[in-house]
C-alpha cells in the first residue's frame, strides 16, 4: 500500500517545472519550496528502498530513477554546497553507463560510447542552437566567436569518435517527459540527455563545461574498466586478451584528451563567473579518476592523507593493503620473464601510460589557463597547481623506481569509516 502511496507522491512532484527553472535562473535560483520538497522526497524514497526488499519491476524502476535525480538537492539541503557527483548528475550517468548492472565489460564499452555520443551530440546542439539565437537557456557571456571555434572543435570530436557497434545513437525528444517514461527500460539515453546538466547559474558555459565533465567521466569509466579486466585476464595467463583490453583502455583515453582540450575554448574570466558556486564540486572527487591511477600505480602513499580528507574517496586507500594487484605490479613480475608476448603487453603499457600521462599535462595547463590571479587555492581545498605539479610526473617506468608506499599500521589506523549516504556517489 505504501509502495502505491510514494509513487503518487513522486508522480505528483513537478518534474517538468523543476528542470524549466534550473534551466531558466540556475539550479540555486530553484524556487525554496520546491527544492526543500526534492530533498524530503529523496529521503523518503532512500528509507523505503532500505526497508522494502520486494516491490513491482515498475516502482523499482520508478524510485531508482526518482533517487538517482534528486540526490543533487537532499546533498545540497545537508551540506548547504554541492559535491563533484551531485553538480555533474553523476548518478544518472552511471545509470546510462549500466554500472550497476555489473554488464559483460564489452557491453558496458559498448554503453559508455554511445553515453560519450548522446552527451557530445547535446552538447554540439546547445552551441549551434545558441548561436542560431534558437535556444534561451542561460544567456550571460555569449560570445559568438567563441562559440563558432567551440562548434568547430566540437565537431572534430565527432568525427573521431567512432560510433557504437550496438546501433545508432537514439534520437530523443526536446520536452521533459514523465517520471514513468524516463524510468521505461531502454530510455536511459532519455534522461542522461534531459536530467543531467543542471547549472548552478545563468552562465552560457557551465552547461559546456559540465557536458565535458560528463564526458570526462565516461571516459575514465571506459579505461578503468578496461584496465581491470586486463588485469584479471592476466591472471589466467590470457595475455593476448589483456593486451586487447588495454587497447580499448587506449582508445577511451585517446579520447579523453581532446575533450579536455576543448576546454580551451573557455575563457578564463567565464569560468571565473561561475567558479565560486562550484567550489565544493572539484573533481579530485572523481572516484574513477583517481581508481584509474590506482590500477596503473598502486596506491601513493604521498596521497593517503588527502584521500582521507575527502568523503567522497576516502576508501580508496584501502587499496593500499597487501594482494592488491595493479599494472605496475604485474610489470615488475613479468619482467624477469622477457618473452616477445610479454614485450608487447609492456608496450602497451607505456603508450597507455604516456597517454595518461598527456592527460594529466593537458589538465595542469587548464588550471594554469582557469586559475583566478588571485586564487590562494584551487578547487575542493586543494592547493591546486603545486598539488597537481607534485604528482604529474609520476609514471609506470622505470619498473625499479620505487614510490612510496603506505604504512600499513598508520594506513589502519585511519578513521575514514563515514561514507557519503545515498545512490549518488
Amino acid at each position: 500500500m505504501y509502495e502505491q502511496h510514494l509513487i503518487r507522491r513522486i508522480e505528483a512532484f513537478p518534474l517538468a517545472e523543476f528542470v524549466t527553472m534550473a534551466r531558466e535562473c540556475g539550479r540555486l535560483e530553484i524556487d525554496a519550496t520546491l527544492r526543500a520538497d526534492a530533498a524530503r522526497l529523496y529521503e523518503l524514497i532512500r528509507g523505503f528502498r532500505a526497508d522494502v526488499s520486494f516491490m513491482s519491476e515498475e516502482a523499482a524502476a520508478m524510485l531508482d530513477l526518482a533517487e538517482r535525480f534528486l540526490y543533487g538537492e537532499w546533498f545540497i539541503a545537508e551540506h548547504g554546497f554541492a559535491n563533484y557527483p551531485s553538480y555533474i548528475g553523476l548518478a544518472m550517468v552511471k545509470c546510462a553507463l549500466g554500472v550497476h548492472l555489473r554488464d559483460d565489460f564489452r557491453r558496458g564499452w559498448e554503453k559508455c560510447k554511445t553515453c560519450m555520443h548522446i552527451l557530445l551530440n547535446d552538447l554540439l546542439s546547445y552551441e549551434v542552437s545558441s548561436l542560431a539565437g534558437i535556444f534561451p537557456w542561460y544567456p550571460d557571456h555569449r560570445m559568438e566567436s567563441v562559440m563558432r571555434n567551440r562548434i568547430a572543435a566540437l565537431n572534430d570530436l565527432r568525427t573521431s569518435l567512432a560510433a557504437p557497434s550496438q546501433g545508432a545513437v537514439p534520437i530523443v525528444s526536446s520536452g521533459i517527459l514523465s517520471w514513468s517514461q524516463y524510468a521505461e527500460k531502454g530510455r536511459e539515453h532519455l534522461a542522461l540527455r534531459h536530467l543531467t546538466a543542471l547549472p548552478v547559474s545563468c552562465e552560457h558555459d557551465e552547461y559546456f563545461f559540465m557536458r565535458v565533465l560528463q564526458m570526462s567521466e565516461c571516459c575514465f569509466w571506459g579505461a578503468l574498466s578496461a584496465v581491470i579486466a586486463a588485469i584479471e585476464a592476466t591472471k589466467f595467463d590470457c595475455l593476448e586478451e589483456a593486451m586487447a583490453h588495454m587497447e580499448q583502455a587506449l582508445e577511451f583515453l585517446d579520447f579523453l584528451q581532446p575533450i579536455t582540450q576543448v576546454l580551451k575554448t573557455m575563457p578564463p574570466e567565464h569560468f571565473w563567473a561561475f567558479r565560486d558556486a562550484t567550489d565544493g564540486s572539484s573533481a579530485i572527487q572523481s572516484r574513477w579518476f583517481h581508481l584509474l591511477h590506482i590500477y596503473l600505480h598502486g596506491l601513493d602513499e604521498r596521497k593517503v592523507s588527502i584521500y582521507a580528507d575527502i568523503p567522497e574517496i576516502s576508501d580508496l586507500i584501502h587499496y593500499g593493503k597487501p594482494g592488491f594487484v595493479s599494472l605496475r605490479s604485474l610489470l615488475r613480475d613479468f619482467a624477469p620473464h622477457a618473452t616477445p608476448e610479454l614485450e608487447t603487453f609492456a608496450e602497451i603499457a607505456s603508450r597507455l601510460d604516456a597517454s595518461l600521462y598527456a592527460y594529466r599535462c593537458i589538465h595542469l595547463g587548464i588550471v594554469h589557463r582557469f586559475l583566478p590571479p588571485d586564487a590562494k587555492q584551487g578547487t575542493g581545498g586543494t592547493s591546486g597547481i603545486p598539488y597537481l605539479r607534485k604528482h604529474l610526473t609520476r609514471r609506470l617506468w622505470p619498473l625499479e623506481s620505487e614510490y612510496p608506499q603506505p604504512d600499513l599500521e598508520e594506513l589502519n589506523a585511519l578513521d575514514i569509516f563515514q561514507p557519503l549516504v545515498g545512490v549518488g556517489n
